[in-house]
């Protein structure tokens, strides 16, 4: 058969991939789930879509519950902190809630903050307006070692 009369047809060849997830994280370390709620003496909190931009119009609060009731210290890190600054830090925050309060907004990256926690629980609040979005934080914890508060 001559070249020109045979009929050439593309090859097309199929790939299967798959892929399998793993961590390497200690299991003592918690972060943030869909429900919200983090458990342990120490982990990571972050905003929701971290380390994509946050949303609009949304009051999204992470509920730290640790191992045993206090009174104690936490220790928060900022380890990426960045959420729309303005005057008063009225329009987004964050507001870390143990027995006192703390308002934060702006880029705060490494800065610490301790947290006197009376029972076992606190509370992180990113609050959001209608109009800027940004990239938001996240945020490691550790209950302090030593002497407990008073």
């Amino acid at each position: 058969m001559p070249l020109s009369s045979a009929l050439f047809l593309p090859l097309v060849l199929f790939v299967s991939v798959v892929t399998f997830e793993f961590s390497l994280a200690d299991p003592e370390v918690s972060s943030a789930q869909p429900d919200n709620n983090v458990r342990g003496n120490s982990g990571y909190i972050t905003s929701r879509n971290y380390p994509e931009n946050y949303p609009n119009d949304e009051d999204y609060e992470v509920t730290v519950t640790l191992d045993q009731a206090g009174p104690q210290t936490v220790e928060l890190t900022l380890d990426d902190f960045d959420v729309e600054r303005c005057t008063l830090c009225d329009c987004d925050n964050v507001l870390i809630n143990g027995d006192g309060s703390n308002r934060l907004c702006g880029v705060k990256n490494g800065q610490k903050i301790s947290v006197d926690v009376a029972g076992d629980t606190f509370t992180v609040t990113l609050h959001t307006d209608d109009d800027v979005e940004k990239r938001g934080f996240n945020i490691s914890y550790n209950v302090e070692q030593g002497e407990s508060v008073c």
